[in-house]
């Protein structure tokens, strides 16, 4: 629960907050006590039978939808603040916001809070060149480290560095600087064992830089 507390409290919770992927509703019984009102969409039958149990037995269907929905395809924006993407891997994340552009959809105003499961630094990289720009990030231990980022659309498409994909804005937060530093040297000595020079340099030489930043 600490992992989903913390997404929690990056919700603004101005206007309708919709949570993608809400499996069992617990996010969303969790943010019906500070928005208005709450979209529990997820894309299978299994998760939503689970959601309207937990919704039906807390008690609060007047304040939580639960909607059938492909990532975003089917959930109207209009009157929604908050927008939470939490428990998926990196990659999927960036699937649902990149098929959502597509469309169009209107983005603007709407504060995003995503927490991805596995590769954030790749999260990170594609929020940039899909136009989103990440304004709070924060780390919570839950059995492991997970990160929870706070992103707003701004439609401009900008390249990070490769040192901000891996760090973002937790440069001060040293467990988690030494983590991903430690990640790139086993992953640069995984490289020089495969004979792959160039890029275990690069790893090697991402690690050294993120531990003197």
């Amino acid at each position: 629960m600490v992992r989903l507390t913390a997404c929690a409290e990056f919700v603004g919770g101005a206007g309708t907050v919709c949570d993608v992927g809400t499996d069992h509703a617990y996010l969303a019984a969790l943010l019906a006590e500070r928005c208005p009102r709450v979209i529990a969409s997820d894309i299978n039958d299994g998760p939503l039978a689970a959601a309207r149990a937990t919704v039906a037995r807390l008690g609060l269907g007047a304040k939580i939808s639960v909607v059938k929905s492909d990532g975003l395809r089917e959930i109207d924006l209009a009157g929604v603040s908050d927008i939470v993407i939490a428990g998926m891997g990196g990659e999927t994340i960036c699937g649902i916001l990149s098929a959502s552009l597509a469309a169009p959809r209107d983005f603007s105003g709407i504060n995003f809070v995503l927490q991805p499961m596995t590769k954030i630094p790749l999260l990170r990289a594609r929020l940039y060149a899909l136009g989103f720009e990440i304004v709070e990030e924060r780390t919570v231990f839950d059995g492991r480290i997970f990160v929870v980022v706070k992103a707003k659309y701004t439609g401009i498409s900008r390249e990070i560095t490769p040192l901000f994909s891996e760090i973002g804005l937790l440069a001060a937060d040293r467990d988690y600087v030494e983590k991903q530093a430690k990640k790139l040297a086993a992953e640069g000595k995984g490289l020089l064992t495969a004979g792959e020079l160039s890029a275990a340099l690069a790893k090697l030489r991402l690690c050294q830089l993120i531990m003197d930043n």
